[in-house]
């Protein structure tokens, strides 16, 4: 798991899920040689469903911890708690939190916990590029 980054941000309230943006991501990611990992793609809401919630939790941290980066859609992170764990932890561990969209769907600690905070994907993937 060298080089990768945890693609973090709300899934419930979203009608993809939040697998669009991601997909995207990881094909924008791979253009720099680093991977991706889309928790969606592993358990979600509605086709993917772990057999416990501790399951999903703890292989979700599990991949956040071995993971070089956080790349996080800050849109609608006021009603994704999930989100604010992973960014909490991250920040605990010392993995750099690298934040996009910010607006008023944004949870205030959510966007102080990034270490730097972009306006969109083109712009984290430009910064990734430079610093890391």
């Amino acid at each position: 798991m060298i080089n990768t980054i945890y693609l973090s941000g709300a899934s419930v309230c979203l009608d993809d899920e939040g697998l669009g943006w991601r997909k995207i991501a990881k094909a924008m990611f791979s253009d720099i040689s680093y991977d991706c990992f889309l928790p969606n793609q592993y358990f979600n809401y509605s086709t993917l469903p772990p057999s416990t919630d501790k399951e999903c939790m703890n292989y979700f941290l599990y991949r956040l911890k071995h993971s070089k980066l956080v790349v996080v859609n800050l849109q609608h992170t006021k009603k994704s708690v999930g989100t604010g764990m992973e960014l909490a932890l991250a920040h605990e561990w010392g993995i750099p939190i690298i934040g996009f969209n910010k607006d008023d769907t944004s949870y205030p600690w959510s966007v102080e916990l990034c270490d730097v905070i972009l306006d969109d994907l083109k712009e984290v993937v430009d910064y990734i590029q430079i610093y890391y």
